[in-house]
């Protein structure tokens, strides 16, 4: 083993791990999410990194789910949803001010 991730034992906080609400720099956004069907990810992305970069955030939506909220250092990005067909294209823009 190489590297080892722990993260402190927080208390939930609008449905998410309690470690990033902790992180002051992180902040909570409420977003809408269309209408999906199945097993779909919520993922916020770069807007400068384009489709082929790592999310800065994701989130795996219940059935049904209208709203979600991630947590997003400051900057510009875009969502999109990752299903089992696939990824979707981009559906919204966030810009997250400091």
């Amino acid at each position: 083993m190489d590297l080892s991730v722990f993260h402190p034992r927080l208390a939930p906080v609008s449905g998410r791990p309690g470690w990033l609400a902790a992180d002051p720099e992180r902040q909570a956004i409420e977003v809408d999410v269309p209408a999906f069907e199945g097993a779909t990810l919520l993922q916020a992305m770069w807007a400068g990194e384009g489709s082929a970069g790592i999310p800065a955030d994701q989130f795996l939506l219940t059935p049904g789910q209208a709203r979600a909220t991630l947590f997003l250092h400051p900057g510009s990005y875009f969502l999109r949803l990752e299903t089992v067909e696939g990824i979707l294209g981009a559906y919204g823009e966030i810009e997250v001010s400091v």
